[in-house]
């Protein structure tokens, strides 16, 4: 383990997956962690449902809302969080952490890391329609946010818990928009980010990205933004 992660916070957004999947995502977590030697807690944020679930294991935590949204999700289990260092990602371990080794051995040179599937050295296996949303909508920040050269700031997140919960305070949005607006308020404030390559291979997982219905949203807030910075 790196000697400046005495405690890592893994923040597991859970909203429409079956018990079963978050058991086995935890189980998963746990055990690479465990054999990492990294101290740890899991910080599962429920949102979007009813009825609020147990936490499974004496090392998880769960936090609660009834509104739906992913940035509802992380401001949630980050203002819970007593790790020094957060790691973000969702229930499928997408990446099967060829991220977090990356992470790990960068946390003390940079003060946000991104697993991102569009790094030019990731392995990005999935559905074409997918992948072409993912340039589309990246070349579009790109274009309209002023140094924004994040390739995909949809990935996995690992970062200083202190600086994370200081940005996060002024996010605005709520929904999956949320990772872009925060890498955003990373670059804006000068802070050092850095993107590493991943292997991902698309599995049977479901999305609940709704390509149009979310896409329209998407541009809607990226031009929001851009408005607001333009303003500022």
């Amino acid at each position: 383990m790196h000697e400046r992660i005495k405690k890592l916070s893994v923040i597991l957004p859970y909203y429409h997956e079956s018990y079963e999947s978050l058991i086995k995502g935890i189980n998963k977590i746990a055990d690479f962690l465990k054999n990492n030697n990294i101290y740890f807690e899991i910080i599962i944020s429920q949102n979007g449902c009813l009825k609020k679930i147990k936490p499974p294991y004496s090392y998880c935590k769960v936090v609660f809302d009834s509104n739906r949204g992913l940035g509802t999700a992380i401001k949630k289990a980050v203002k819970v969080s007593t790790g020094d260092y957060c790691y973000f990602l969702s229930l499928e371990v997408p990446f099967n952490f060829t991220d977090l080794k990356q992470m790990i051995n960068k946390c003390d040179q940079y003060d946000l890391i991104i697993g991102s599937k569009l790094h030019p050295h990731s392995i990005y296996q999935i559905n074409i329609v997918r992948k072409l949303v993912s340039y589309i909508s990246c070349a579009i920040a790109s274009i309209l946010l002023p140094n924004f050269r994040i390739k995909d700031p949809n990935g996995t997140l690992f970062g200083d818990s202190k600086i994370f919960k200081s940005i996060c305070k002024h996010i605005i949005s709520n929904d999956f928009f949320f990772n872009t607006e925060l890498v955003y308020a990373y670059v804006k404030n000068n802070k050092r980010v850095i993107e590493v390559p991943v292997v991902y291979t698309k599995n049977d997982y479901r999305s609940s990205v709704r390509i149009l219905k979310d896409g329209y949203k998407y541009l809607i807030q990226i031009f929001n933004l851009c408005f607001d910075n333009r303003r500022s």
